[in-house]
């Protein structure tokens, strides 16, 4: 786009000098940073089940002050899965990027250099939430049959929190998976039900189904 090369060591200089010493047009970029971590807990067991579970987090920020990120987001979640045949999991995750500033405005997926922001062609390829939101997920993954695994879904997600008047979506979803011969392919069918109230809009619903065919390699 007509700007100077960027080198590795204007790399290097752009985290170790002040921001005014870095030539404007030449070292302006995007900074995102995050850090992220997992601590595994000693297999215990409820009612006679042993259970393997992970809590996990990660701590982002967006742009650099005093060499750490600033404007953070962070996500936290815990999973468990039995440690035998047939296998039940589970998963709770909370995640938000609402970040308080004056006056408000979205701070993730947006930049002013990047106006586009974290997205290709225009779909978002961070946390499905985006920008200014966060979000609830509770999932459960449980055998039915030989072949057949169920799951069960609840979410709540909340979006524009610099607002007075946020927008919220629950969804509730429901599903069947059926594994085929050999088990590396499987056909599943999922219906969702979702309660959407968008900022300065009426309330409504949405409900759909999908079917899919999975090949695991």
């Amino acid at each position: 786009e007509g700007r100077p090369g960027f080198t590795v060591l204007d790399f290097v200089k752009h985290y170790v000098e002040r921001f005014e010493q870095n030539p404007q047009g030449r070292t302006e970029v995007n900074e995102i940073a995050s850090f992220d971590g997992e601590f595994a807990f000693p297999v215990f067991s409820i009612l006679g089940v042993p259970l393997r579970t992970n809590l996990y987090g990660e701590f982002g920020g967006e742009d650099e002050a005093h060499y750490l990120p600033s404007k953070h987001a962070w996500l936290v979640g815990i999973d468990f899965v039995n440690d035998w045949e047939p296998r039940w999991e589970g998963i709770v995750e909370y995640a938000q990027d609402h970040v308080d500033v004056i006056p408000p405005r979205p701070i993730w997926y947006t930049h002013y250099i990047y106006t586009s922001g974290y997205t290709y062609r225009g779909q978002i390829i961070g946390h499905h939430m985006g920008h200014d939101a966060n979000d609830l997920i509770g999932q459960l993954f449980f055998p039915l049959f030989e072949r057949d695994r169920g799951g069960l879904s609840l979410e709540r997600e909340k979006d524009n929190l610099s607002l007075s008047d946020p927008s919220q979506m629950v969804r509730v979803t429901a599903g069947i998976e059926h594994y085929l011969h050999p088990q590396s392919r499987s056909v599943s069918l999922e219906g969702f039900h979702e309660w959407i109230s968008p900022t300065g809009s009426e309330k409504y619903r949405n409900w759909g189904l999908t079917l899919a065919f999975r090949y695991r390699f």
